[in-house]
């Protein structure tokens, strides 16, 4: 076998690619792969009329400007060779892969691959077997939306001569109820990088690499598109929806919380805590408690009413054991939440969630907690969301999600690590660590209990921070990263509120957020205070 680049083959359902398409063209591009492009016309069940004009109408209202802009041009200097539309065309293919020493084919779409095809290619077939060939459409996906599931699967399969098809990448996707084009969007995108990591990992590792971590393609997933008949009976359910969310849209607003248990909790149990609303309809979100000279100071993001930006605000807790008012820490033009703090070498440091500004960006404390100076860009030219920090194994460790182009910021989580938290970070060789939408976000500090190191996360399944997911990380190395799932914990926990969200901990208190649903018109008088349970202040913060 050749070394790296390898040489590939590229089946195309027609003359203009997708924008996702596109992105697999350039990785290869990228790493030098040479490709060649075949065109195949297959013809295929047609849905009933009903289908085609829900999609069309669905894109429109909610579909983003990649959606409405999804087909591009194939590249002029590209090799393309079209292939004839009839059962001839996978003899025709591997025909022309032998000629030209194809070395792998890749397949944005699930087409029958018949074994002599796939003995033609020593490397076999990669397919993004959630899609279809023809139209690049997501059956699962609407599956899942019609079942209002909070999850569907997007999946790369390894295909090779001798073999039964294996999973190479099986990243469950959010589910957006009301929109089929919200749903699929992200997901596209996201499945996009498949090819490209595969081949870095097939570069980098040798041959075996797919071998080592392949698994059986157990479930099938779902191939057909519903007929008018389904139609039918979907879309008087997704009307409903709508409607149900119109009426809490117009006079209920959501409204992130924190709560508090006091005392030495367990992480692995969520009873127990006190819920600390803000006043009005502010939010507060993403706490950070952290102890400084003695006294308990609470970080977390301040949402604004009005415009929802975040900024980072603090209160600290005083002798009775209360915290006192929040005090502004730091503000941008650009919107700022998950203050990551942590202390070293005798100063504190502060890393907010910046992700509109594109960097993941270092403060240092010149007069604590409230006065911050930077102290260095972390990694520049990124959509970094909710990085976190800590120590271990001689060398610093960074978790973040990094958000590619057209996809979504809940899905996947990538690992860097630093001799010293001022950088430089290097990426590890096998980011993204996690492909998964139900447990990639980091949802605070990573923390040892009992010898063992544990990962909180965010469930984003279904809705945005919908759980709190908690790992063991098993393995950390700068070759290698292996968790696995020990706790999970529903937002019924808090006895309010659909979402739960962040956990962080100091000895004698443990912190977590949630969000619940305010009235926009304050009717219900002043029931709720800062400090209890009930409704919101109903003055002005």
């Amino acid at each position: 076998m050749k070394n790296a680049p390898y040489s590939a083959g590229l089946l195309l359902p027609g003359s203009a690619v997708s924008r996702q398409t596109a992105r697999v063209l350039g990785d290869l591009e990228a790493m030098g792969i040479p490709v060649v492009l075949f065109l195949l016309d297959l013809s295929r069940g047609r849905p009933g009329r009903l289908y085609p004009a829900y999609r069309a109408l669905d894109r429109l209202l909610f579909g983003g400007p990649a959606e409405h802009r999804d087909r591009v041009s194939l590249p002029k200097d590209a090799v393309t060779l079209p292939l004839p539309a009839s059962p001839n065309w996978a003899e025709a293919l591997a025909r022309v892969a032998r000629e030209r020493s194809l070395d792998l084919l890749l397949v944005p779409g699930r087409v029958e691959l018949p074994p002599k095809l796939l003995a033609a290619f020593p490397l076999g077939a990669l397919l993004l077997d959630h899609l279809d060939f023809a139209s690049g459409d997501a059956p699962g996906a609407f599956a899942a939306v019609s079942d209002a599931k909070p999850d569907f699967e997007t999946r790369l399969v390894w295909h090779a001569a001798g073999h039964e098809p294996r999973v190479l990448v099986r990243s469950p996707s959010a589910v957006f109820p009301l929109s089929l084009a919200q749903t699929r969007a992200p997901a596209r995108a996201k499945a996009a990088c498949f090819f490209g990591r595969a081949l870095r990992e097939l570069a980098d590792r040798g041959p075996t690499a797919w071998e080592d971590r392949a698994e059986p393609r157990l479930s099938p997933l779902p191939e057909a598109f519903p007929d008018d008949a389904a139609m039918l009976r979907f879309l008087p359910r997704l009307l409903g929806r709508h409607l149900r969310a119109a009426f809490r849209d117009i006079f209920f607003k959501p409204q992130w919380f924190l709560a508090l248990r006091r005392g030495g909790g367990d992480p692995f149990d969520p009873s127990g805590y006190e819920p600390l609303f803000p006043p009005g309809t502010r939010g507060w979100a993403d706490p950070f408690p952290f102890i400084h000279q003695g006294a308990v100071h609470l970080f977390f993001e301040d949402i604004h009413p009005a415009t929802g930006k975040g900024s980072i605000a603090v209160m600290t807790q005083g002798p009775d054991g209360a915290f006192g008012p929040p005090g502004p820490v730091l503000q941008r033009p650009c919107h700022l939440s998950y203050p990551f703090v942590f202390d070293w070498r005798g100063e504190v440091f502060l890393v907010p969630e910046s992700s509109q500004a594109g960097r993941v960006e270092l403060f240092r404390a010149t007069r604590f907690p409230l006065e911050w100076e930077s102290a260095g860009v972390l990694l520049e030219g990124v959509r970094a969301v909710d990085a976190t920090l800590f120590e271990h194994g001689g060398r610093w460790w960074m978790m973040v999600n990094l958000r590619q182009d057209g996809a979504s910021s809940w899905d996947e989580m990538s690992l860097f690590h630093a001799n010293s938290p001022l950088g430089p970070f290097v990426p590890h060789p096998r980011s993204p660590v996690v492909s998964d939408v139900r447990r990639a976000r980091p949802a605070g500090r990573v923390f040892t209990r009992d010898g063992r190191l544990y990962r909180p996360a965010q469930d984003c399944s279904g809705h945005y921070g919908r759980a709190l997911v908690i790992h063991e990380i098993v393995t950390l190395t700068p070759d290698d990263y292996r968790e696995t799932v020990v706790a999970r914990h529903e937002a019924g926990a808090l006895g309010v509120g659909d979402s739960l969200h962040t956990y962080n901990a100091v000895p004698g208190l443990e912190v977590v957020d949630g969000r619940r649903f305010v009235p926009r018109l304050r009717l219900f008088g002043s029931g709720g205070t800062a400090g209890g349970r009930g409704t919101p202040r109903t003055q002005r913060p």
